[in-house]
């Protein structure tokens, strides 16, 4: 039988209303390869019509455009060799704000799942990303994946209220990822699915994900979003921050900036506060809080569950970092950073939002210890709503080389449990502001390496350095 034409678009390979079993999308092309097959074996399916936007989704199934069918291998008469029928791209679509040179990148496409079988998907290699410096596939990019594959075997009836995954190996960008759900529970109210990313037969990330069927709202409260209010239209982008730095960073830190420029992210981000080329090479001690507005480069479909998994995709940006703020720990200090990784990570999903529209990323972190650093974060709508929290341990590991000086002079004030309060200055970041005017965080306690305290005295052996304010070197 001749391979079926591929679907359009914004076709859905949807699920009936029993909840279990699949049925193709009105008007996508499986729909009309089985009407052919009720008909004859050998007649061609006619080409896909694409459904009006209203019709995006039928009537009882979910599942997000995202997800296509494996291609079809079939005989060709012009050929002695099999041919393969991929599907299209989706055709680009580029906000004007960015311009048609280059075109910005589609946060769909880092989200494009294969369905091989039921419950199985595959996400090529050509969409994965490394970032620069990283050691595995972004993390943001698999939950994101995961979330994909979840939702394409649940009612639409049914929404993500929360996920929780741990990341056990880092994916390889050049080997295609496997993602098999399990249906763990399939109730009334709830649905409950484990999703498994599996890369050469090997398990690289598991989550148990939870949706819940629409209920009626009964009890409501949340916090209040940071204030003073900053447009992020006025805010420089990644890249305009990137670029303005060529002009004031020595020349042997060019490569590394052309590489970040070259990356193909596809959210826009915009930190709050300034970032400066020192807040890298020589930066300075500072609260735990990091406020980044964010949201999708490209315009999106009108549907929540995708919505939803684009911002699965950006919580993995910049929340483990701000557990690194108090240190002032970065790869070109000392003591220095040589690993940071996410180790799990948890969302809640509050509300409704779209997020091609701009989203306020609050983070914080409470603690670090042992090597591991808890960063919380929390996604506000313009309007003020909290539409999204999150949750992520990290782990973070720096190296003190005892024979060079310290990057930032030791915290006075240490007690004999080698802690000491962190003071950090005020400045003139929009930051300062807006913890003046929201919720106070608690008196920042940093802990002082041992390790440093050796290196320290073993210094002032050898080289009559003062350690003065240095704690003793006791145990914690």
């Amino acid at each position: 039988m001749a391979a079926p034409k591929s679907p359009p678009p914004n076709a859905r390979n949807d699920h009936a209303g029993n909840d279990k079993n699949p049925r193709p999308a009105p008007g996508s092309a499986a729909a009309a390869n089985a009407g052919a097959d009720a008909t004859s074996s050998t007649i061609r399916a006619p080409a896909a019509v694409p459904p009006p936007a209203s019709a995006i989704h039928d009537a009882h199934g979910h599942a997000i455009p995202l997800v296509r069918k494996a291609p079809t291998i079939s005989a060709s008469s012009n050929a002695s060799t099999p041919t393969t029928t991929m599907p299209p791209p989706l055709p680009s679509q580029t906000l004007t704000a960015y311009g048609p040179d280059p075109p910005a990148p589609r946060i769909e496409d880092s989200l494009r799942l294969e369905e091989l079988d039921k419950n199985l998907f595959r996400c090529h290699p050509e969409h994965l990303w490394l970032p620069v410096g990283s050691r595995g596939v972004f993390g943001g990019q698999i939950i994101g994946l995961a979330l994909v594959a979840a939702t394409h075997t649940v009612p639409r009836a049914f929404s993500v209220h929360s996920l929780h995954s741990y990341f056990l190996l880092g994916g390889d960008n050049t080997k295609p990822i496997l993602f098999h759900v399990t249906p763990m529970r399939d109730a009334r109210s709830f649905m409950t699915r484990q999703v498994t990313a599996n890369q050469d037969g090997k398990p690289i990330f598991v989550m148990l994900c939870s949706f819940m069927r629409g209920e009626d709202r009964a009890l409501v409260h949340q916090y209040e979003m940071p204030t003073p209010f900053v447009d992020p239209e006025a805010l420089p982008t990644r890249e305009q921050v990137f670029t303005g730095w060529l002009d004031r960073v020595p020349a042997k830190y060019h490569d590394g900036i052309h590489k970040r420029l070259a990356e193909p992210i596809p959210v826009d981000m915009r930190f709050v506060a300034p970032t400066r080329p020192t807040d890298y090479t020589f930066p300075k001690r500072k609260d735990p809080r990091a406020l980044v507005w964010m949201k999708s480069k490209t315009k999106l479909p009108a549907d929540q569950a995708l919505h939803n998994c684009v911002a699965a995709y950006c919580s993995d940006h910049h929340l483990v970092w701000t557990t690194l703020y108090p240190h002032a720990v970065t790869g070109w200090t000392n003591p220095k950073l040589n690993m940071i990784m996410s180790l799990d990570h948890s969302i809640w999903f509050h509300a409704d939002f779209r997020a091609d529209d701009w989203l306020l990323y609050e983070m914080e972190s409470p603690r670090a210890s042992g090597n591991r650093g808890l960063a919380l974060g929390r996604l506000w709508a313009k309007d003020g709503t909290l539409v999204m929290s999150c949750a992520q341990e990290g782990l973070i590991r720096a190296t003190f080389a005892p024979d060079k000086p310290l990057s930032v002079p030791p915290l006075e004030g240490v007690d004999d449990r080698g802690v000491a309060v962190l003071n950090a200055p005020p400045t003139d970041s929009p930051l300062d502001e807006i913890n003046r005017n929201t919720r106070k965080l608690p008196p920042t306690y940093v802990a002082v390496p041992q390790g440093m305290v050796k290196g320290l005295q073993e210094m002032e052996k050898r080289k009559g350095v003062a350690t003065e304010g240095v704690p003793k070197a006791t145990k914690l």
